[in-house]
């Protein structure tokens, strides 16, 4: 029922729009030359995220070669783009792994949880820094907020759940998991820790020049931390179980930070929608393919 409220939303931004206008962008500043160069990123992107995964499996001594990482993460995306918040994408890695490499839901939920936090920490960074410094407009406080106000206590946190939740791992299923997830990240190697780190910076880097590419697609050109700040805050808010493939809750958010800049409400619902094309219409494609060659089997 809650996925509603992003329709909602969705329907009453498009009542603050002038079709006429937004007829008139689209015919008049319009190059979609950049929109295949944006597209055929998405094939790196996941490569990059589905060695990361392999690693973390590979801190678990589970063996997942790269080639069958990158089909099981791929075709699972084709799962998480349909529900909110991607939940069923993650559900079908942990079943693939059941069915593929015969382990238990207990013992492969970790690392699938685990590489979602690695996305969701590192964009968590970028949004924190690019907010304060558009509050400030100076980059070494930026840094310095970052890293008092996010990073350490972030770290003293997970310090807190190792500590806390041993004494209680056995009373809640909820708290067992998150344990499992805080001790895989507790137990990992620095090198393999430094190495998915990276992979996410990479990824989200990638991420970053579609972006660019949708903004050159409307004929804008905005600094590359207003271009993370928008990114971050559509992926974070998208993770919000509101509504499917951040429909409203994605184009509100748009319409804000665009309005920071004074650019026109038909911009930020073409830019939307563009996002919403490539990064979901876009991920249906290929994860489409490649669940035909990895198709997701209950056991």
């Amino acid at each position: 029922m809650t996925r509603f409220i992003g329709i909602i939303i969705f329907l009453y931004i498009l009542t603050l729009v002038d079709f006429n206008e937004l007829r008139n962008v689209w015919q008049n500043h319009i190059s979609l030359k950049y929109l295949l160069k944006s597209l055929f990123l998405i094939p790196l992107v996941i490569l990059i995220k589905s060695y990361r995964w392999s690693l973390i499996l590979g801190s678990q001594s589970i063996k997942l070669n790269i080639i069958n990482a990158y089909s099981i993460y791929f075709s699972s995306l084709f799962y998480g783009s349909i529900s909110p918040g991607g939940v069923l994408g993650e559900i079908t890695k942990v079943l693939h792994l059941k069915n593929e490499i015969d382990l238990s839901p207990e013992k492969t939920t970790p690392s699938v949880i685990l590489d979602r936090v690695f996305d969701l920490f590192i964009i968590l960074c970028i949004g924190v820094f690019c907010l304060s410094y558009f509050i400030m407009k100076n980059y070494f406080f930026s840094l310095f907020i970052l890293i008092l106000g996010f990073i350490i206590p972030f770290y003293l946190a997970f310090i807190f759940l190792i500590k806390y939740l041993k004494k209680i791992i056995n009373k809640n299923i909820i708290f067992k998991t998150i344990f499992s997830v805080t001790a895989l990240l507790n137990e990992l190697k620095f090198s393999i820790f430094l190495k998915a780190v990276i992979m996410t910076i990479i990824g989200q880097a990638i991420a970053c020049i579609q972006v660019i590419y949708i903004f050159k697609i409307l004929n804008l050109d905005f600094t590359i931390s207003y271009v993370l700040a928008i990114n971050s805050s559509i992926v974070l808010i998208s993770i919000l179980p509101i509504t499917i493939a951040g429909i409203g809750s994605r184009d509100s958010i748009v319409l804000y930070l665009f309005s920071l800049n004074n650019v026109k409400i038909e911009y930020a619902i073409l830019f939307s929608s563009l996002y919403l094309f490539i990064f979901n219409f876009g991920t249906y494609f290929f994860s489409f393919i490649s669940l035909l060659f990895k198709p997701l089997r209950i056991k």
